[in-house]
């Protein structure tokens, strides 16, 4: 799908909407931020998306488990994404309690794909419950 994706959004500029998966390069992180570069859901509501370049994430792994293609969350505030979604290369957890505002002009590595109704759905109990609202 990213080809597709760029295609599809090129000329128009890519206006950075809630459920666009983007690579984003997490650098300079202290303690149990997550870093690295990595996939991240966008979680604003699009009617912030023009925020100078900001974004709210929720940063992606592809730790480890003993579920499918190797990845299993028992924890309330993590979502399972499948490979393929979004354009993911591998099986990903959206990982909720990591929730953070990014710069993209500083950040962002590439856009990726998005995620359907349904999945944002359950990333957004997940998101619900990792902020306790």
């Amino acid at each position: 799908m990213g080809d597709f994706t760029d295609a599809l959004r090129e000329g128009i500029g890519w206006d950075h909407r809630r459920g666009d998966v983007i690579m984003v390069a997490l650098n300079g992180a202290a303690g149990c931020e997550k870093r690295g570069t990595r996939p991240a859901v966008v979680l604003e509501a699009n009617e912030l998306e023009s925020r100078d370049g900001h974004s709210i994430i929720a940063p992606m792994t592809t730790r480890g488990g003993d579920g499918p293609n190797g990845i299993e969350s028992k924890r309330p505030d993590e979502v399972v994404v499948p490979a393929g979604e979004g354009d993911l290369e591998r099986t990903s957890v959206v990982e909720c309690q990591h929730i953070r505002e990014v710069s993209l002009d500083e950040r962002l590595v590439r856009n990726m794909g998005w995620l359907e109704d349904e999945c944002m759905a359950e990333i957004s109990e997940a998101a619900r419950f990792a902020l306790g609202l």
